[in-house]
């Protein structure tokens, strides 16, 4: 149950990063295309790959000390069969690196701080157009709604790509998690008293 519940709320929060970008654009928050600044938008793009890293995680565990290695696999190894899941989802695998940037946002501003030459950390939904004029090395995060693709320190994630890879987890998941429901269900009549 708690795959479906991550899957969902990923799904919500990509919905509503949309929806807020979309939003911000009409209010005018973007002139001829080019600055638009929301942090509500952000906010939900950060819980988007917050959701969808743990779906990662939970399905292909990473960078573990030595301890947790052998049963994070084997957990992993028994979730993706029961959900019928025999390929590893590129998109999936990606999510947990862009959401590290999150997590890890301390040491990423140090690297960030040691190789911008300006003083500008862009921190926006923007075309990629629209910012021919400003360093790589000086853009920090980043929705491009013309692209539907998220980047941030350097690093990209398409979010139609990572809607469709939650949506087939999810499937799975919800169809497993509804059928166990419906057999639960079938042994409770069996015992309740007639």
């Amino acid at each position: 149950m708690f795959i479906v519940w991550q899957c969902e709320a990923c799904l919500v929060a990509i919905a509503r990063a949309r929806s807020e970008s979309d939003a911000a654009r009409r209010r005018g928050d973007v002139v001829e295309t080019t600055w638009m600044n929301t942090q509500q938008a952000h906010s939900d793009f950060q819980s988007a790959l917050t959701f969808a890293g743990n779906v990662s995680k939970m399905l292909w565990p990473r960078m573990l000390r030595t301890t947790e290695v052998r049963p994070a696999k084997a957990r992993a190894r028994r979730l993706r069969y029961i959900l019928g899941i025999t390929e590893r989802d590129k998109v999936l695998l990606n999510a947990p690196v862009v959401r590290n940037n999150f997590e890890h946002l301390d040491t990423r501003m140090d690297a960030w701080a040691t190789r911008t030459t300006g003083t500008i950390a862009i921190h926006t939904l923007i075309a990629e157009s629209a910012l021919r004029h400003i360093p790589v090395r000086d853009r920090f995060t980043r929705y491009d709604p013309t692209k539907d693709t998220f980047y941030m320190f350097g690093d990209r994630i398409s979010v139609a790509k990572l809607e469709q890879s939650i949506k087939r987890v999810w499937s799975r998941a919800a169809g497993q998690y509804h059928g166990t429901q419906r057999y639960l269900e079938r042994i409770r009549s069996r015992e309740a008293p007639t």
